[in-house]
């Protein structure tokens, strides 16, 4: 499980770019609806999508949320977790079809034995 830690200067170092101030009003609510929000999205840990569970899927969505949300309330930091979630399912769930594509399963090789 993820567990946020308030601290009065926290960051996260982005690839991207230089490191990202995050929010302390972002880590409160990510805190306090937590256990909601980990019931809601993450349904089985045991399927996995481009080597990911939901629950992999879900902390990476909520270090996404960190890293990107500036100072805004409550509601619209919860509509915005969920809008991220699907957003990044969704695009796992696309991974794993691109990569079925370039799969060869050996039922369907024609290999001959000598």
């Amino acid at each position: 499980m993820l567990y946020p830690v308030n601290d009065s200067n926290p960051r996260i170092k982005n690839i991207n770019t230089n490191s990202v101030i995050i929010k302390a009003e972002v880590v409160n609510i990510i805190t306090k609806n937590y256990s909601r929000m980990w019931t809601k999205y993450v349904k089985n840990i045991d399927n996995l999508s481009m080597g990911q569970t939901t629950e992999d899927i879900f902390h990476n969505t909520l270090l996404k949320v960190m890293e990107e949300l500036s100072e805004i309330n409550e509601k619209e930091v919860l509509e915005y977790i969920n809008y991220k979630f699907k957003m990044v399912h969704f695009q796992t769930k696309q991974n794993q079809k691109e990569l079925y594509k370039y799969q060869t399963y050996i039922e369907d090789a024609n290999i001959e034995l000598c």
